[in-house]
């Protein structure tokens, strides 16, 4: 059963971060901890145990070959023909990379949230009013896929929409629900901080794959708009990622990593 309300005052954080940053990362960074609080102690049935982890290695495995979707890119007709190529050797790489990364990961008890990014929280228009989030997709799977989602759409966001002038800042809030969530042990942190990066860069490969291949037809998402207009800009970031998940200290990575989208919404 769908159960919905009207809320005519709010605005999405992905539409309010290039007018009013402070307000939008301030709602983010609530929604991510709120969610986090609330569903720690969420419970979904033994069936949905790893139902995520193992639904995202398939989808990877079916990249793995450019000929398994290359029909489907050349049906979408979303792109030239002679970006073609470009995009399939950014997606085959970094499946290929990621993969391995991914079959490790065990699944973890907690609830995920699943669709936590910035086009699915509301902002409300009172200071005193919590954030509304909407479209959830609970499901179970590794720790940290909601930070890394929130991470990819944000980043996402930000690198087809240039010129705003919050990326300092919403790298910034990005970093703090980052280090929030990890333990005092510097060896926690190092295995959290990979995975997060791991995870990051498995959402942004599904995303640029489900918005190049999509329908002909079908209306498509300011940011999957985005991601079309600025496809380069999404490939350089997959390259990077890919480059960066292989070094040894993943906090220097993920320090690196900022200072590339950074330099990306320039570019």
């Amino acid at each position: 059963m769908l159960f919905t309300e009207m809320l005519p005052a709010h605005i999405t954080v992905a539409d309010l971060i290039h007018k009013e940053p402070d307000h939008a990362l301030a709602a983010l960074e609530t929604a991510a901890h709120t969610t986090h609080a609330t569903l720690a102690s969420a419970q979904l049935g033994d069936a949905a145990h790893g139902v995520l982890t193992s639904q995202t290695i398939s989808a990877l495995i079916a990249l793995r070959s450019p000929q398994s979707w290359d029909r489907y890119l050349t049906r979408s007709a979303r792109l030239p023909d002679s970006e073609h190529c470009s995009v399939v050797n950014a997606v085959t790489n970094g499946v290929h990379q990621i993969l391995p990364s991914l079959r490790s990961l065990a699944p973890a008890p907690p609830v995920h949230y699943g669709h936590l990014q910035p086009d699915h929280i509301l902002v409300p228009p009172g200071p005193d009013q919590s954030p509304v989030l909407f479209s959830p997709r609970l499901q179970r799977g590794s720790a940290g896929v909601d930070l890394a989602r929130l991470i990819s759409q944000t980043v996402l966001s930000l690198i087809t929409t240039p010129g705003t002038p919050a990326v300092d800042q919403a790298l910034t809030t990005l970093d703090t629900l980052l280090s929030t969530r990890v333990s005092n042990l510097w060896a926690d942190q190092q295995a959290w901080v990979r995975t997060v990066l791991h995870l990051w860069l498995t959402d942004s490969l599904i995303t640029l794959v489900n918005t190049v291949t999509a329908p002909p037809r079908l209306p498509l998402p300011a940011l999957a708009q985005g991601i079309l207009q600025h496809h380069h800009r999404i490939r350089a970031l997959l390259n990077w990622l890919r480059t960066l998940t292989t070094v040894n200290n993943p906090r220097t990575a993920w320090t690196a990593m900022t200072s590339v989208v950074a330099e990306l919404t320039r570019a």
